[in-house]
This record gives C-alpha cells, structure tokens and sequence, in this order.
C-alpha cells in the first residue's frame, strides 16, 4: 500500500502489462468491488493458477514461483515486522523490496482461485485549484478573503499538495463543505444563525432569511447546504446534472476519519495527529488546510451517519495510512 505516484512511477520503469491478482480470501474481502468490476468486464475470474498463467502467456512454474517468493516475504513480515532491510510506507520498515509493510496471512496458492485486472497509470484527480483558507472562504489578491465567495471539493486547491491519500476526497467534501457553509450562514446572517436539527426541517422550522446560493451538488456542495439549513438558512442549489452527486456518486473507496464512532465500536485507535502525519507524508503542503481537515474528520463521518442514516460500519487502510479509517458501508461490501 503505497502513494499513487509511487505505484505509477515503479510502473514506468518496468514493462506491463501490470495485473492485480486477488486470491480467493483477497476477493472475498472486497467482493462488491469484484462484482463491480467483473460487470464492467474490466476483471476476470480463473479457476486456478495454471488457468491464469495460460492467461499470461507463462508457464506456470514461472508463477508458482513468484507466489513462493511472495508467501516468503509474507511471512517474514508477518512474523518481524519491524526489521525488515527495506524502507517501509507510511514509516517503519520491511521485508518487501517494493515497501510494502501491511499483509495479510492469505497464502498464495496455484489451486485456488483468483481475481485478476489489468492495472494501468490514469488521471484521477485534479490537485489543484483556487486558493482558500480554513474555513474555505476563496481568496484574492493578497491573499484576502473574498467577500461571500467559498469553495469546497475538487474545485479547491492546497489541501493535499502535490498528492492525496485515498479516501481524502470524499473527506475534503463533507468538511470544507460544512465549513465553508457554516462560516457562509454567519456572513449572510450577521452572525445571527441559530441551531436546527436536520430531520426537523421537514416540519418547517425554517424563517425567511437571505439565501445561499450552492453551485454544484456534489458532497462538497450536499455538505455545505445542509451546513447553511443546520444555521437555519436557507439555499438555492445549482447543478448542471438532472440529479445530485457529482462524482462522489462515483466514488468506491470510501471516506477517512479519525476517532469516529465506527473506530471505537471496532477498537482501532488513532488520533487526529497521527492522521494529520500521514497526510504530511502523504505529500500534503499546506499545513493549516490539512489540520482543519483532519481536525474535523471524525465528526464529519459522525455527522453523515448520524444525520442521513448511512451505514460507514466498515473499515479499511488504504495506502499512505497508518490504521484502518476509511469508512465504508455493508450496503457496497457485504
């Protein structure tokens, strides 16, 4: 599990075609996704190792070889983990010479079954955009905020540099939206904002005040509106699509935070610094824009599962990370 430029530039130095080769316990952890990509027709499922050999044009002492020297590393990390020869990621160190620290005891068999992709280097994600500050307000000349003008999601620039970790964009969404919205109902407001519970709106508690306008119905522009309605505000969303989403409907990984409810009820432990390290590593530049981030990252995830009923009962560590804080639901990963 390593940063996404790390993968693609070991990618340019080898020669492809690269695959991911999941194992029967492997797939099973992540079976939604396998489905989901097996529909798309962008993986493939063989009985065997001999099965994907034949796939791969090689012999199949040739890969029962190569999962030997796998299980061996396996192994010695499992049972060392700390001292290994090889410079480990997020930290530490490790038997894998690739730098890979975190495994699972899952041997790799040639009488199992498998799920395999062809993986290639592709753009993701845009890193940068406008400029902003803590609290999401988009900024000029001189680095001055300007006057009612906030941005949240991929539309805004800084937080995470020159790379992200995954699981970051989903996070950057609901936290600069509910920043920004909540810093946006207080200047439309005059500071006179004032509490109301999300599943009460529907009995119109609401009054008639200035209104927010929302461009965009993506999770930034979702977080930031229902922030404004929380502050008793109202709001006009824009968006060019016939239904909201934007690209976090898209979105199969899922969404970090640290000292969530989910990581306590499953006792993982971690710590807003801890996080805040591994998006510094993680190639993050602005330290200011990532602490708000990560500082408001537990209670984001809380505030999606407390106020929208969605299940993030799951977790995972995606690369970069330290512990398990990615949050994903039964619903997608039964």
């Amino acid at each position: 599990l390593h940063r996404r430029d790390y993968v693609s530039n070991t990618m340019f130095k080898n020669k492809g075609p690269f695959r991911l080769v999941l194992n029967s316990s492997s797939a099973e952890e992540i079976h939604w996704h396998c489905e989901h990509y097996k529909g798309r027709g962008v993986m493939k499922e063989f009985a065997s190792g001999n099965a994907l050999a034949q796939e791969m044009g090689i012999e199949p002492s040739v890969l029962e070889q190569t999962f030997k020297d796998y299980n061996v590393v396996m192994k010695k990390q499992i049972d060392d983990p700390d001292n290994g020869p090889y410079e480990a990621y997020p930290s530490g160190k490790t038997h894998d010479s690739f730098g890979k620290k975190f495994f699972k005891p899952y041997p790799m068999r040639m009488d199992d079954n498998f799920h395999v992709a062809i993986v290639t280097p592709l753009i993701h994600y845009t890193m940068g955009g406008l400029k902003i500050d803590d609290a999401g307000r988009v900024l000029g000349e001189g680095d001055k905020p300007i006057e009612g003008l906030y941005a949240a999601g991929e539309l805004m620039g800084g937080v995470h540099g020159n790379n992200r970790l995954g699981g970051n964009s989903l996070l950057d969404c609901v936290v600069y939206g509910r920043l920004s919205g909540k810093d946006c109902a207080t200047y439309m407001m005059k500071g006179k904002t004032r509490p109301v519970p999300l599943k009460c709106l529907k009995q119109g508690l609401t009054k008639d005040v200035k209104t927010v306008i929302v461009i965009g119905g993506g999770l930034a522009g979702f977080s930031a509106c229902n922030t404004v309605l929380e502050k008793g505000g109202q709001v006009l969303l824009l968006d060019k699509s016939a239904f909201c989403g934007g690209n976090s409907s898209k979105a199969t990984s899922g969404i970090n935070g640290a000292c969530t409810k989910t990581q306590q009820a499953l006792g993982i432990k971690d710590s807003n610094d801890l996080f805040y390290s591994d998006c510094m590593k993680g190639g993050a530049k602005k330290p200011d824009l990532v602490n708000a981030m990560v500082q408001n990252s537990g209670a984001s995830v809380n505030w999606l599962m407390d106020n929208f009923d969605l299940d993030l009962s799951l977790l995972a560590r995606l690369g970069g990370h330290s512990v398990e804080r990615t949050h994903r639901g039964k619903e997608r990963f039964p």
